[in-house]
C-alpha cells in the first residue's frame, strides 16, 4: 500500500482491536466502511467520525472496496469475505494490516496473555506525559481518549501486540514487552510448548526486551536472551516489585532498580497491576524518560474500562467489570477485590470465554473460583467456538458455584442474593458486562422501595 487514499471495509468493525484500526484509518483520510452483527458504543463512534455501518453481514457496503479486513472472530464462511473472495478483493486479517499501519514509526509492542491492556496504557499515559506524542493502540477503552486509540504526531507507536493465531509475530518492535506469560487460546495453542516458542519468536524479533520472569514461561524465554530488561517480583528481576502496601485510593509500591529503592502510588488495585507499573517504568528508561517523572503520570492513571472497574454502589452493592477470562486472571481479581474492599463480601459471577479454554484448565477454574464467598456461573460464551453446554454446569457443582442457565435468571437471583455491603465481580470477556447497568439500575430501585421493571 502507498499513502493513496484507500477504500477500507472492516467485518467485525466492533471488536475493540478492528475498531482501532478503523478509527485510525479515518482519521488518516482513508474511505472506510464496516460491518458487525450488532451495532455497539464502539460502531457508533466511528459512525459518528463518517463512517458507513451496516448491522450483519451482507456484501452491500463491500463493493468498491480494495481491501477487506476482517478480525479473528469472523469465520472464513463469512457471506462479505465469500463475496471478496469471488470478486477479487484483496483480503487481510486484521494482524496483516498492522505493518503497514506502523510503517515509519519505532514501535513499543506489548505482548503477553495477562496484563498487555493494561501495561499498553500505562507505557502510553508515561510517553504521553513525557511529550513525545505517540499514537497508541489499546485493546480496551482508555478512559482519557474514549476509546482504544489516540492518534499522536511523534515518532513512536505503542500497541498491544496479541499472541492469538500468532498475529504478534508480523511486528519487529523496536521495544518489545513480555508481560505473564502462561498457557493460553489452547484452541491454537495445544501445548505450552507451543507457546513458548511463539513468545520466543516474539521476542527475537525485537531490538530491546523487557520481559517478565514471574511464571515459569517467562522464565525459560528469558534464559534465552541475556540482553533482556527482566522485572516482575522475583528476587534475581533487574526491575523489582519489592512490597505492595494499601494506600488511600490505591496501592503504593517499593520498586527496586538499578539505582536503589523507589516509592511509587499507584491509583489502581491488584498486585498485577503493581507489575505492570514496574514494566512501564523500566521501558520508560530505555526511552530516556526520568523515573520521577515516569512515576508522577503513573500516579494519575486511570484504569481501562473492564479492567477492575468500579461502579456503585447501588443499593449499598459495588459492581467491578472485570475481563478476567483464565484461572489466574480470576485470582487476580479477587485479590484486587480483597484489596479494596476488605470488609466486604466479595461474589463472583463468572461467564466462561470459549469452550476449549474451560475444558483444558477446568480444574483451575474451579479452584480459582472457590476462593470467593460466593459464585455464580453463567453458560459459555462460545466466541468462535461450539461445544458442551454441560461444561459450565459441571464448573459451578465443581466449584461449589450456582449454575443460572441465563442472563435473565441471572438478574433476577442477584438482586435477590445481593446485600448491602457486598462487592460483585461481574467476570467476563463475552457479554455478560450488559447485565452491570441492569443491576445497578435494579439494586437501587430495591433500596428506593420502587417497583423493579424489566428491561
Amino acid at each position: 500500500m502507498s499513502k493513496q487514499r484507500w477504500k477500507v471495509h472492516f467485518v467485525g468493525v466492533g471488536g475493540a482491536g478492528l475498531s482501532a484500526l478503523a478509527r485510525l484509518m479515518l482519521l488518516e483520510g482513508h474511505e472506510v466502511t464496516g460491518s458487525d452483527l450488532v451495532e455497539n458504543e464502539r460502531t457508533r463512534e466511528l459512525q459518528g467520525l463518517g463512517m458507513p455501518f451496516q448491522v450483519g453481514h451482507r456484501p452491500t457496503l463491500i463493493k468498491g472496496a480494495e481491501l477487506v479486513v476482517y478480525s479473528s472472530a469472523v469465520p472464513p464462511t463469512n457471506q462479505e469475505l465469500q463475496w471478496a473472495r469471488s470478486h477479487g478483493i484483496r483480503i487481510w486479517r486484521r494482524h496483516q494490516l498492522l505493518p503497514w499501519i506502523t510503517r515509519g514509526k519505532k514501535v513499543i509492542a506489548v505482548a503477553g496473555t495477562h496484563g498487555k491492556t493494561t501495561t499498553t496504557a500505562m507505557i502510553s499515559h508515561v510517553l504521553i506525559s513525557a511529550g513525545l506524542d505517540p499514537t497508541c493502540i489499546v485493546g480496551g477503552v482508555v478512559p482519557e481518549w474514549g476509546t482504544g486509540l489516540r492518534r499522536g504526531k511523534g515518532n513512536y507507536m505503542v500497541l498491544e501486540a496479541d499472541e492469538y493465531e500468532r498475529t504478534f509475530l508480523c511486528l519487529w518492535p523496536y521495544i518489545g514487552v513480555v508481560t505473564a506469560v502462561e498457557h493460553d487460546h489452547p484452541d491454537c495453542y495445544k501445548s505450552s510448548s507451543e507457546l513458548e516458542e511463539a513468545f520466543r519468536q516474539f521476542a527475537a524479533q525485537c531490538t530491546l526486551l523487557v520481559m517478565n520472569t514471574d511464571t515459569a514461561l517467562g522464565q525459560l524465554i528469558a534464559s534465552s536472551f541475556p540482553h533482556a530488561v527482566t522485572y516482575g517480583s522475583r528476587l534475581d528481576a533487574q526491575r523489582r516489585l519489592v512490597e505492595v502496601r494499601r494506600a488511600p485510593g490505591g496501592l503504593q509500591l517499593s520498586v527496586a532498580g538499578p539505582n536503589g529503592v523507589d516509592e511509587l502510588a499507584l491509583p489502581l488495585w491488584g498486585t498485577h497491576n503493581g507489575i505492570n507499573a514496574v514494566a512501564a517504568l523500566a521501558v520508560a528508561e530505555l526511552m530516556g524518560v526520568p523515573q520521577a517523572q515516569a512515576a508522577a503520570a503513573i500516579a494519575s492513571m486511570r484504569a481501562v474500562e473492564r479492567r477492575f472497574s468500579i461502579r456503585g454502589p447501588a443499593g449499598g452493592v459495588y459492581i467491578v467489570d472485570d475481563y478476567a477470562h483464565h484461572p489466574t486472571q480470576v485470582r487476580a481479581a479477587l485479590e484486587a477485590a480483597r484489596q479494596r474492599f476488605p470488609s466486604s463480601r466479595i461474589v463472583v459471577l463468572f461467564q466462561p470465554h470459549t469452550y476449549s479454554r474451560l475444558e483444558t484448565f477446568f480444574a483451575e477454574f474451579a479452584a480459582s473460583l472457590g476462593q470467593a464467598d460466593g459464585a455464580f456461573v453463567l453458560p459459555v460464551y462460545g466466541a468462535r467456538e461450539q461445544g458442551d453446554d454441560r461444561l459450565a454446569s459441571k464448573l459451578a457443582e465443581a466449584a461449589g458455584a450456582t449454575f443460572l442457565g441465563d442472563k435473565g435468571r441471572a438478574r433476577e437471583v442477584l438482586v435477590s442474593y445481593l446485600q448491602p455491603g457486598d462487592v460483585l465481580l461481574n467476570l467476563n470477556a463475552g457479554d455478560a458486562v450488559q447485565l452491570t447497568p441492569q443491576l445497578l439500575k435494579e439494586l437501587e430501585c430495591r433500596q428506593q422501595g420502587s417497583p423493579v421493571r424489566a428491561s
